[in-house]
Parts: C-alpha cells; sequence; structure tokens
C-alpha cells in the first residue's frame, strides 16, 4: 500500500497506523511482517530506506498500535484532534507517567514511549490513557508482549519476513 501525506518533523514524521491497517506518512509503503496473539506486524519503508516496525491490536473494537520507529518506541490512540500538541497520561497497571502527545490529521495520537514505559506496556495487562482530561480510553494489553517482540524482530530483520 502506498499513500501520501503533507511532511511533518519530529520522532514520529514516518508512520501512522488506522484501524484499518492504512499507512498515512511521507511516501510510506508498508508490507505485512506477521501475525501474533492477536497483532497484525507490519514493516514500514520511506525513500531514506527501513524505517521501522508497528504492531496493531485485532483483539479490540478500539485503536491500538504499538510502533518501534527510527527514534524508538510509541503509542498510537485514537484522537479527534487534527494537530498540535497536548499533555497527558499513560498508564499501565497502575504506574502513571506524565506523556506529551501529538496528533496527526484523521488519525489519532502519538506519544514517544521511554524504556521503562514500553516495557511496562510488554509486561503489562492493562493501559489507559487521558489527554487534557477530555480524551480518555481503555485498553487490555492481551499479547503485547508477543506483538512487542515480534516488532523488535521485525526491525532486527529490517522488515524482512522469516
Amino acid at each position: 500500500m502506498h499513500m501520501s501525506a503533507p511532511a511533518r518533523s519530529g520522532p514520529s514524521a514516518l508512520l501512522l497506523v488506522l484501524a484499518t491497517g492504512a499507512v498515512v506518512a511521507q511516501d510510506i509503503t508498508s508490507e505485512n511482517y506477521a501475525e501474533t496473539r492477536g497483532w497484525l506486524i507490519k514493516s514500514a519503508s520511506d525513500q531514506a530506506g527501513f524505517a521501522g516496525c508497528w504492531g496493531v491490536s485485532q483483539a479490540s473494537d478500539v485503536f491500538l498500535s504499538l510502533a518501534l520507529m527510527r527514534d524508538g518506541w510509541e503509542v498510537w490512540l485514537p484522537s479527534n484532534a487534527t494537530e498540535g500538541f497536548a499533555g497527558g497520561v499513560i498508564t499501565v497497571d497502575g504506574m502513571t507517567v506524565d506523556s506529551q502527545f501529538g496528533f496527526w490529521p484523521e488519525s489519532g495520537a502519538f506519544a514517544t514511549l521511554s524504556a521503562e514505559l514500553a516495557a511496562a506496556i510488554s509486561q503489562g495487562s492493562t493501559l489507559s490513557f487521558a489527554i487534557n482530561d477530555d480524551l480518555s480510553g481503555d485498553y487490555t494489553l492481551t499479547g503485547s508482549a508477543a506483538a512487542m517482540l515480534k516488532i523488535e524482530e521485525c526491525v532486527t530483520r529490517q522488515g524482512d519476513a522469516p
């Protein structure tokens, strides 16, 4: 699949995965990599080459995506906001972390994850978020450990499926 969108800068400039599996980015191409424990894993390439991998949870009616891109781990969540940034929190099994969320038109909110928060998501059972006290959501993290391991494998293999 190939789509184009306006250029943007920052750590999340390369990727946004929609619940449908579509990619919105700067001339990015996506390929299915694998499926594991209720997550669809995909790889992404752009003009500069391999860009990273991500997983979309298929176990929930609500969009949740984890991505390991050039600049590290990110989480993508639903949002009606189309631009800018806002403060909020991400909570995994009772551990709450202040987060900065960015927004991508017609798509969702993203936040960069620290190594500690990425590890908590991998081992966690629930994730919730709140952005500016007016947007929130709750998720089950079923299969997140398997998904994150498969995403790391995908990155190590530069998106080359086994």
